[in-house]
């Protein structure tokens, strides 16, 4: 597959980083650190950065029911390190 130049990305960064689209990012699927958007934390009803973008953070804010289904889905794609749909 070809890459997309990088200037590309940057501007596809910074036009979904300034618009209302709501997203995390989970570079390095080791670590509990994410980067949310600024968007997904006013879409959750916080001010940007009041909790910390950690896969903690994340899963305590999903329904308790809904918590087991995405503990398991986030211990695959740590194992496996792929994301399918």
């Amino acid at each position: 597959a070809e890459a997309f130049p990088p200037h590309w990305v940057q501007a596809l960064l910074g036009t979904l980083f300034d618009s209302s689209i709501g997203m995390l990012f989970w570079p390095d699927v080791r670590a509990p650190q994410m980067w949310w958007s600024p968007a997904l934390y006013e879409q959750l009803g916080l001010r940007p950065g009041a909790i910390p973008a950690t896969v903690a953070s994340y899963l305590d804010l999903l329904h308790p029911e809904d918590r087991p289904a995405a503990e398991r889905r986030l211990a695959e794609i740590v194992t496996t390190r792929t994301i399918q749909d």
